[in-house]
């Protein structure tokens, strides 16, 4: 009754948009750009607040949770590379909004449309934050793709890291992202899942025609990686993550001025925000071998449609190279 797909929310104006990084190194090194999530979110639970983000379940899926402090929001930090599950989510939002509870939700921009119109009307004491978007891989992805490490590994899966880097470890947020598994035996890292996620091949067909890729956002703040920020600020630590904050409303630019002391921030031009964040501009276009692909992921197993990936993928970056000599 409420599909956002019917009809869409309003969509606030241009934003003014900032690189931001995090002062406080331990929250920063959690993140998975310069700590713009926890800059938000922090001072929501100082406040008594609740917020919303995407954690794990017990069988390592990626669902909306529920966090009223530090500790339970932790797992909140970091990118997730998958669509969330957000059954049950939208009915605890409300019954926190009407009990005076200050709420913060962090989700995808099409997620916020249908909290938006679940919801039916506005909140004062509701803020939201939406993500820039490639698109959503589906579950069954990450499903299998675990079940391959384990099988492959011998060990049980713990922990998943979608996006890992570690200036201290020599892993630079510049450099190409990898997962970090972190099993009962031992902790490893991969790039086969980024590598799928980065292909197009396994999200969802509506993200091809994601309506909410623009700088015109419908959440409060938008949250992305400032991509390109060493090229057009200055006064960071780069290898550590930068994060744009686009301030969508006038809640968010209230609230912005409240946070300003724990962070680092510049005044950017979107222009330079848009040429890095493709996303920002259109969809993510739609992978043609996408039906061989995922036919292999569901018939046999995750390795069969790496294989066939890899081999499209390898093919296209020989054409590539004979096209340009």
């Amino acid at each position: 009754k409420v599909c956002p797909a019917i009809e869409q929310p309003e969509f606030n104006g241009e934003p003014t948009m900032y690189a931001l990084q995090l002062k406080d190194t331990d929250a920063l090194n959690r993140s998975q750009s310069g700590g713009g999530y926890w800059a938000i979110a922090k001072p929501v639970l100082d406040d008594g607040g609740v917020i919303y983000g995407a954690g794990f379940d017990e069988n390592l899926r990626v669902v909306y949770k529920r966090a009223d402090t530090p500790e339970k929001a932790q797992e909140f930090h970091g990118s997730k590379y998958v669509q969330a599950d957000a059954t049950g989510i939208l009915s605890q939002v409300k019954e926190d909004l009407k009990s005076g509870k200050k709420v913060l939700f962090t989700g995808t921009a099409c997620h916020i449309s249908g909290l938006y119109k679940y919801l039916g009307k506005e909140y004062e004491n509701l803020l939201t934050c939406d993500l820039i978007c490639h698109g959503v891989p589906t579950p069954m992805l990450l499903q299998k793709y675990i079940e391959y490490i384990e099988k492959r590994e011998n060990l049980e899966v713990k922990k998943f890291y979608f996006g890992y880097y570690n200036a201290d470890e020599g892993y630079s947020w510049n450099d190409p992202r990898r997962e970090m598994i972190v099993s009962d035996k031992k902790s490893f890292q991969e790039k086969k899942y980024i590598s799928m996620f980065a292909s197009n091949w396994c999200l969802r067909p509506f993200c091809h025609t994601c309506p909410y890729t623009k700088t015109e956002r419908i959440a409060d703040f938008t949250l992305g990686d400032c991509w390109g920020a060493e090229t057009f600020t200055k006064g960071f630590d780069y290898n550590r993550g930068v994060s744009v904050v686009f301030l969508n409303s006038e809640k968010a630019k209230s609230y912005f001025e409240k946070i300003k002391e724990a962070v680092i921030s510049e005044q950017v031009d979107g222009e330079n925000v848009k040429k890095y964040q493709h996303n920002l501009r259109l969809p993510s276009s739609p992978n043609k071998r996408r039906n061989k692909i995922i036919n292999a992921l569901i018939e046999k197993d995750f390795i069969s449609a790496y294989k066939t990936d890899r081999f499209y993928y390898n093919l296209y970056c020989l054409k590539q190279k004979v096209l340009k000599r």
